[in-house]
């Protein structure tokens, strides 16, 4: 199991760009999901007698102690300082990012090669190992034998579009040593490397990396999270002999965690399902993004924020298959929703088959339960959906979207059987009857 670096402490002298003459000693500290935070046992006298709710400043380059390690710190916020009259000024600085191994002047001068990246579940999700592990018995010795080997599985590539590429990136880490020991532990690592023909700004690379997470978060029917970055800069930035990944600290989502362990069957779709065209997929994947995102920020607002209400969760799922139809099956006209819901069944009749909904009752209900929670019309209060049909509905219309996406993903209609299988196991709790097309 992956882990992720949870809390860091940095020391070192840091100044800004253009007074590398006032450099400050203080300590970064980092915690994954707290932030970054750069204590001051000074003050920057640029921030002296400002509002501290004005004072920001893009960048602050760092060197730590004892390392002479290159430290870039960025979006930067003073958060509080404390006068104490003719001693020193402790301040506290709120930064947005860290990068390590770089120093960066500018804003613009942020760009990278390559990043790396972990994602939550990958390894189950990919489902492929390096480990080779026999046991055996020795009859001489009269003692039972272990031999683990482990081999780098090849890396899988994909391109996406054109300037970037990915690959699903194998190693290990180990603490076997070279002296005997009681224990020894081998743990295999598998991360995405991320690749720009030209090099590219961080928000390129970030925008990528949202748009995995949301494709493995389809995949493995779970909100995902990528975590542990690290980066390759440009080689003007690089002073030492090797070009290495470096860390790129980043606050994640409160809501992540690694969590138990994840098997094939509670997912929509591994790689093993996908690896004879898994560049294919993403590529349409990210080639339809532009025309889906707000389809996709619908849907994924609705499946991986548990504290919204059921009426709400409902709206959005609605809300998503309705501009579906205006923006792909037919674009920028008006048509009055259950005029839409109609024709997205026409075209995926099976739906109704997969799902048990019966058609003309289900788009009613729903154009209600719209129409009464958006337009507040109390003519029809009692003839919305509410409590467990409320929550009923808005499974089935998340499962309608999932199909819709793997259609759109590029799946065939003949697979759509299995994954409406799936998605009743997992998401509906009940019984599936399978039908053929």
């Amino acid at each position: 199991m992956n882990k992720i670096k949870e809390t860091i402490t940095f020391e070192g002298e840091w100044w800004l760009p253009n007074n590398s003459k006032e450099k400050l000693y203080g300590k970064l500290r980092y915690h994954y999901q707290e932030g970054l935070f750069l204590e001051l046992d000074d003050c920057f006298e640029s921030f002296l007698n400002q509002d501290p709710l004005l004072c920001h400043v893009p960048i602050i380059l760092g060197e730590l102690e004892n390392q002479k390690k290159k430290i870039t710190l960025f979006a930067c916020h003073l958060q509080s300082y404390s006068p104490n009259g003719d001693q020193k000024n402790h301040s506290r600085i709120f930064c947005q990012m860290a990068f390590s191994g770089y120093h960066f002047n500018s804003s613009e001068e942020i760009k990278y090669k390559k990043i790396y990246a972990q994602f939550t579940h990958l390894d189950e999700w990919l489902g492929i190992t390096g480990f080779k592990v026999v046991h055996s018995y020795d009859e001489k010795l009269d003692a039972r034998k272990i031999s683990v080997e482990y081999t780098d599985p090849k890396s899988i590539t994909a391109r996406l579009d054109d300037n970037f590429s990915i690959a699903f990136d194998f190693h290990y880490k180990n603490n076997t040593g070279y002296y005997p020991t009681d224990e020894a532990t081998i743990v295999q690592i598998v991360r995405v490397c991320i690749e720009a023909d030209t090099e590219s700004t961080l928000s390129d690379f970030f925008k990528i990396i949202f748009q995995l997470e949301r494709f493995f978060s389809l995949g493995m029917m779970r909100q995902i999270y990528a975590f542990n970055l690290q980066g390759i800069a440009p080689q003007i930035f690089d002073e030492d002999e090797f070009d290495y990944p470096r860390d790129i600290f980043v606050i994640i989502n409160k809501n992540f965690e690694l969590g138990k362990r994840l098997y094939p069957q509670e997912m929509l779709f591994s790689y093993n399902d996908v690896k004879g065209r898994i560049e294919i997929l993403l590529q349409n994947w990210f080639k339809k993004r532009e025309a889906l995102e707000p389809i996709f920020d619908l849907y994924f607002s609705a499946s991986h924020n548990q504290t919204i209400p059921d009426y709400l969760r409902f709206l959005c799922y609605v809300q998503a298959l309705e501009s579906f139809h205006r923006r792909i099956i037919e674009k920028y006209t008006f048509k009055h929703l259950n005029t839409r819901l109609e024709e997205i069944f026409k075209k995926n009749f099976e739906f109704q088959f997969y799902f048990d909904i019966n058609v003309n009752q289900f788009i009613q209900d729903a154009v209600n339960t719209r129409h009464f929670h958006t337009h507040g019309d109390e003519s029809l209060k009692n003839k919305i959906l509410s409590g467990s049909d409320l929550e009923h509905a808005s499974r089935k219309l998340r499962a309608m979207l999932q199909l819709i996406f793997l259609l759109e993903l590029g799946f065939e209609k003949t697979e759509m059987n299995i994954f409406a299988g799936k998605i009743y196991r997992r998401q509906l709790g009940i019984v599936y009857t399978s039908f053929n097309f």
